[in-house]
């Protein structure tokens, strides 16, 4: 019964994180084309940079998440693999620049270009959807 009163405190800052990023990620916005219109961090856009050469278009999760930081790992370790390919890498993320710097520079892939996203433009754009309130902590998944 002691976990109650935690476990209801999660689940409300669940909910209210949720709704928060629902709201956000369903603006919808007119003649939007962010592959052209976001700036990565060396000053061009998805699309020019995809102009040189195939883009691995890699999205992150927020920092806090497990699976940002084993995606980064994973990258970490493949990255030359990829790039052998003469493929370039390049990162979506949601969080604010100087913390993710702050992650990728852990891993050595400050290098890399990314851009911040955090309207979800891109993540629109390539049909990626924020998942429900159900999916995280549904019957499904306590079963």
């Amino acid at each position: 019964m002691i976990w109650w009163i935690p476990l209801a405190m999660i689940l409300w800052g669940a909910v209210r994180c949720h709704h928060a990023a629902t709201t956000v990620y369903s603006t919808d916005l007119i003649d939007d084309d962010p592959i052209r219109e976001l700036l990565g961090t060396p000053g061009n856009s998805l699309h020019e940079i995809s102009a040189v050469k195939p883009q691995l278009v890699i999205f992150l999760r927020h920092t806090g998440c497990t699976f940002f930081r084993e995606a980064l790992f994973d990258l970490q370790r493949q990255r030359s693999d990829i790039e052998e390919t003469g493929t370039g890498i390049a990162l979506v993320h949601l969080g604010e620049e100087e913390l993710i710097a702050t992650f990728l520079a852990r891993f050595g892939l400050d290098d890399l270009p990314r851009f911040g996203d955090p309207s979800c433009r891109l993540y629109r754009q390539f049909g990626l959807e924020l998942g429900c309130f159900r999916q995280l902590l549904g019957l499904k998944v306590w079963l």
